[in-house]
C-alpha cells in the first residue's frame, strides 16, 4: 500500500468550491489499494495539541464523493462550532472517490470503501495524529447515507467503534434499490451482509450490556423516519437513544450538527437539550 500525503493550502482547492472553510482544516491526500487513485482526508484538530496527550477522533462521514457536495460539509459545520477547542478532539472527514455506501463491492476492487476506512485511512490518522487507539476513542457520526454508514460500521466492527449517531438516516432499509446504492454494494444478496436490520439481530446480544453506543435523531418531517429502526432496538432490548429534531432541511448546516457532535462525543452525558427545530435560535455556547 502506498501512501501519499500533501497538506493543501486550503480546502477550495481541492473541492473547486468558491468559498473558503471557516476554520484551518488540513487537508491530505491518501492513497491505497481500495480506490482508484488518491481521496483527501480532512482533519480538524485542536488549535493546541497537549504533549503526551492522546485525543479521541470524530469520524464525519461525507454523504457524497469528494469533499463537499449540494448537502454541504459536515467537517466544515464543525470547524464553525469549534468542535476541536470545545470538545478536545480530533475531527476527520475521510472522502470517497464514489457515492459512499462504506461497503466493498464484491468484485470491484477499487470500491472497497469499508476496507479504505478500516484499513487505510483509520491506520493512517493514528500513526500520524496523537489519537487514541482504542474503541472508546473512535466516534462516528453522519446523516443520510453517512448515518447509515455509521450505525452499520459501528455494527459490523463493535470492538473498533464507541458510539455512533445518526439524523435523518435510511436506516430500515432491507434492499439495495434507491440512493445509488447497487453501485457500492453489487447485488442484493451482497447487501445483506450490511443490512442494519439483520446486523441489529446478529449482534443483539453482544450489545445489550453497558451504556448506549447507537444514538438515533430522527426530524419529525425529514426524508427518513427510523421509526423501524428505533422499534427493533426496543424490541431487541439493544441500549440506545433517540433524540428528535423538527423541519429541519436535509443538510449538514440545518441546525442538528452541533447537537449531534455532543451525543457522539459525551453520550449519554451530554445535557438534554429542547427538540431542536426550524427558525429556532440555538442556545448561546
Amino acid at each position: 500500500m502506498t501512501i501519499l500525503c500533501n497538506l493543501l493550502p486550503c480546502l477550495c482547492a481541492l473541492a473547486g468550491s468558491a468559498f473558503a472553510a471557516p476554520a484551518p482544516i488540513i487537508t491530505h491526500v491518501v492513497e491505497g489499494p481500495c480506490q482508484p487513485g488518491p481521496v483527501p482526508v480532512e482533519i480538524l484538530k485542536p488549535d493546541t495539541l497537549v504533549s503526551g496527550k492522546s485525543y479521541p477522533v470524530l469520524y464525519i462521514l461525507p454523504v457524497a464523493a469528494g469533499v463537499t457536495s449540494r448537502w454541504g460539509s459536515g467537517i466544515q459545520e464543525a470547524a464553525k462550532g469549534d468542535v476541536a477547542n470545545r470538545y478536545g478532539v480530533i475531527c476527520v472527514a475521510p472522502a470517497f472517490s464514489a457515492t459512499p455506501w462504506f461497503a466493498d463491492h464484491p468484485t470491484d476492487p477499487a470500491l472497497r470503501q469499508e476496507s479504505h476506512f478500516i484499513d487505510v485511512v483509520i491506520p493512517w490518522v493514528e500513526a500520524h495524529y496523537p489519537v487514541e487507539r482504542a474503541r472508546a476513542g473512535r466516534l462516528l457520526l453522519g446523516f443520510s447515507k453517512s448515518g447509515y454508514g455509521a450505525v452499520m460500521l459501528l455494527l459490523r466492527h463493535p470492538d473498533l467503534f464507541e458510539r455512533a449517531v445518526a439524523w435523518d438516516a435510511p436506516l430500515g432499509k432491507t434492499a439495495p434499490d434507491q440512493f445509488n446504492m447497487i453501485d457500492v454494494f453489487g447485488t442484493a444478496e451482497h447487501f445483506t451482509a450490511y443490512s442494519i436490520p439483520g446486523l441489529l439481530e446478529q449482534r443483539a446480544a453482544a450489545l445489550k450490556d453497558g451504556p448506549p453506543r447507537i444514538y438515533l435523531m430522527p426530524d419529525r418531517e425529514g426524508d427518513h423516519k427510523m421509526d423501524d429502526v428505533k422499534a427493533q432496538l426496543e424490541r431487541l432490548e439493544i441500549p440506545h437513544e433517540v433524540e428528535y429534531t423538527s423541519g429541519l432541511a436535509h443538510r449538514w448546516d440545518s441546525g442538528w450538527v452541533s447537537r449531534a457532535v455532543a451525543l457522539a462525543i459525551l453520550g449519554a452525558a451530554a445535557p438534554a437539550e429542547p427538540e431542536i427545530s426550524a427558525g429556532a435560535t440555538p442556545a448561546p455556547r
